[in-house]
């Protein structure tokens, strides 16, 4: 046990609370393109909002040496984006956090 090593100190992780909405119709639910710079670039993912309205779901999503809490509201489709059956999303680029809020939310992905 001597000749062992002193275990790493590892920095605290840092968690951000961030809300996403998601606005469902039928069978679709819309996303949002990332723009083409950036660690997500060109991946679809559910769009920003303000904590409001009806709370579908918390995921936690963690990597890079920070955590990510994620807050999914019930949310109207708004700004640049489109609409996506849950077929097609299984052939799109998604973000992970992405995949597991529509997961959270009981979107079978």
């Amino acid at each position: 046990p001597e000749r062992y090593p002193a275990p790493r100190v590892r920095p605290r992780v840092r968690e951000e609370r961030v809300a996403v909405g998601l606005a469902v119709r039928g069978d679709r639910v819309w996303l949002r393109r990332n723009g083409d710079d950036g660690l997500l670039a060109g991946m679809w993912d559910l769009p920003r909002v303000r904590r409001r309205g009806s709370r579908l779901a918390v995921v936690r999503h963690g990597g890079l040496g920070r955590g990510l809490l994620l807050e999914v509201y019930a949310a109207p489709a708004r700004g640049e984006g489109r609409w996506f059956t849950v077929r097609q999303i299984r052939g799109i680029p998604l973000a992970t956090a992405a995949r597991k809020c529509l997961r959270g939310a009981g979107i079978a992905v």
